[in-house]
């Protein structure tokens, strides 16, 4: 019996053994929501230019021995560039793939080039083509930082954790906002000796957390305004909110699913089945003779209940003829005030179509 448990034990080690070898982050990856102290949030920004995002907002982790370095460093690795100095460590560049396709340098916000005179040549452009850095397009070009929305008065190295969330020093939740800067002014950099803002900058850190935590439909349309809201350099504060609302209405939206056959079994039939999905009320399935699923030639069926995964439909078929497939989730929740309850339902995106020849 003692010899059968020690094989057994035996066995069990070689297999952890043999996954770590297969995937070696694979227990790093299992314990990352547990393995670090908090989040933060981090953007690359490229607006002064005309650039948006280097890459889109995302949520990094921290450990609360680290400074905003060791963050920022986490979340690019090795596209970022630092370079040391008689004042610390700071970044010089970031390795961005080069300049979004059809860009030019009208792309640049008015106000910015307007400031920058004849500083700014039209044959302004990059040392090097795949990276943007310090002294690109004109020589007060750089990075500066801020962290919930204030321009730190530190390099990044010693801007540190602080559970009281006081100045120059970032927090759990705290949005830490990496920023190229054609000159010091066309950022959010506080009043000081460097220079002022030169409109009255939004601030966009609750729309950013937002985004980063964003598991919805990326391709709809309350995304993409998130998106081009953050990377408008001088969106206002109701821009700001607005697209804020459409995201966090976006974000109630149920999950989709999607269709895994459609056949016919019988004639005059279609046989639908999808993936099941939790936390939705039901199914809506529509069967239309348009791939463009066209009003007038659109037939629409509702499935109640988040458990079905499978329906068959028998009315308004025509043998021999092709019929398109789609279907989405719905969720309906109710709202209740003192004088009424109010129901609302909201709808997923659409599936990919299926076609099916009905018998």
């Amino acid at each position: 019996m003692k010899t059968t448990r020690n094989k057994l034990i035996s066995w069990m080690l070689m297999l952890v053994m043999a996954i770590s070898l297969i995937s070696p982050g694979a227990a790093l990856d299992a314990n990352a929501e547990t393995a670090y102290d908090g989040y933060v949030y981090v953007t690359m920004e490229r607006s002064t230019v005309g650039q948006g995002f280097a890459e889109e907002p995302m949520k990094v982790g921290y450990y609360e021995t680290e400074s905003v370095e060791d963050i920022v460093k986490r979340a690019y690795g090795d596209s970022i560039i630092f370079t040391e100095g008689s004042w610390g460590t700071y970044m010089t560049g970031f390795k961005d793939g080069g300049e979004p396709e059809g860009w030019t340098i009208n792309d640049i916000p008015g106000k910015i080039r307007e400031s920058l005179g004849s500083a700014l040549t039209n044959d302004a452009k990059r040392v090097d083509a795949t990276t943007l850095s310090s002294y690109d397009y004109v020589s007060s070009s750089g990075y500066t930082f801020l962290v919930d929305n204030v321009s730190a008065n530190y390099g990044m190295s010693g801007v540190k954790y602080s559970k009281e969330g006081i100045a120059d020093t970032y927090h759990d939740g705290s949005v830490i906002r990496v920023q190229f800067t054609m000159y010091y002014g066309d950022t959010n950099i506080a009043t000081s000796e460097w220079g002022a803002p030169i409109i009255d900058f939004a601030n966009k850190d609750e729309l950013i957390s937002q985004v980063a935590n964003f598991t919805g439909n990326k391709s709809s349309s309350a995304y993409k305004k998130a998106i081009n809201a953050l990377e408008d350099w001088d969106a206002t504060q109701s821009e700001i909110a607005s697209a804020s609302e459409k995201l966090t209405e976006e974000s109630k939206k149920p999950e989709a699913t999607s269709l895994k056959k459609v056949k016919t079994p019988k004639k005059k039939q279609i046989k639908v089945t999808w993936k099941k999905r939790s936390n939705v009320t039901g199914y809506q399935i529509q069967v239309s003779t348009s791939a463009k699923f066209k009003a007038s030639k659109t037939k629409t069926y509702k499935v109640k209940g988040a458990n079905v995964t499978k329906k068959i439909i028998k009315k308004s078929l025509e043998s021999k003829k092709k019929y398109y497939v789609r279907i989405r989730t719905y969720k309906t929740t109710k709202t209740r005030t003192d004088k009424c309850v109010t129901l609302k339902t909201r709808y997923s995106a659409w599936s990919s179509k299926m076609t099916v020849k009905v018998k």
